[in-house]
């Protein structure tokens, strides 16, 4: 998404100002290994069953997931509607399409 948003000059959600763009990839490394590792344990065992993923991971990708969403309350929501600024970014949008699939 970073690359797409800078080849087209998305600044609307992904600004010029480096420090805010730095704060958008810093959330981004968040959740890939955060947010997304929970796909493996919680959905993958639902839609890949061939996968056979142990009840182990399943477990810790329900206590990851758990400690994430309250990361995402307690610290990048606590005091706005967005995880970055006043409007929507890339961020907001990979935290929608993986938490809502979830």
């Amino acid at each position: 998404m970073t690359y797409l948003a800078r080849k087209h000059g998305w600044h609307d959600v992904y600004p010029d100002d480096e420090r805010v763009r730095a704060t958008i990839d810093a959330y981004l490394y968040f959740h890939h290994r955060n947010i997304r590792e929970a796909s493996v344990g919680l959905v993958a065992p639902k839609i890949r069953k061939d996968l056979d993923i142990p009840e182990i991971m399943q477990g810790l990708a329900k206590r990851t997931l758990a400690a994430a969403l309250n990361t995402l309350e307690t610290g990048f929501l606590a005091d706005s509607r967005f995880l970055i600024g006043s409007s929507v970014t890339i961020a907001d949008m990979a935290a929608y399409v993986e938490i809502g699939q979830l």
